[in-house]
């Protein structure tokens, strides 16, 4: 798409257009001044490029050897309202959420069918591991 057809789809109330990174690296294995250019040079680039405020922001390799809490951070030191992960997981409850880390349902070869998708939407598969993780003893949980 060109800027001008980014342009009229974020003009829809229902579209949201967030950010990435300028290119799609580990923020984790950079620099803490490299991982802020990387997110603050995306988003101010799709700012000029949509003419509208960019407030929202996806993680790549949003799992946590890749994005971690430094990187949250930054997204929120630059004034992100919003950032996902690709961690799985359900969103938890508004006294524990941190809207810098959400997890996201990430849809990929493993789980384009329809089954599987049903399944992960539902959240069922994720919340019954969670449950498993407080059940089991702590000495006994995987690294």
């Amino acid at each position: 798409m060109g800027w001008q057809e980014l342009r009229d789809f974020a003009s829809d109330p229902l579209v949201t257009i967030g950010g990435h990174t300028k290119s799609h690296v580990s923020l984790a294995k950079l620099s803490e001044e490299e991982a802020r250019a990387e997110i603050a040079e995306r988003v101010r680039g799709l700012e000029d490029g949509l003419g509208q405020t960019c407030r929202h922001f996806s993680f790549p390799y949003g799992d946590p050897g890749s994005a971690g809490s430094r990187e949250f951070a930054i997204a929120r030191d630059l004034g992100l309202k919003t950032a996902v992960t690709t961690a799985k997981g359900l969103v938890p409850d508004g006294s524990e959420l941190n809207f810098h880390s959400i997890p996201r349902l990430s849809l990929n070869g493993d789980f384009q069918d329809p089954n599987c998708f049903h399944a992960l939407l539902s959240g069922v598969p994720f919340a019954l591991f969670n449950l498993a993780k407080k059940a089991l003893p702590r000495g006994s949980r995987a690294a």
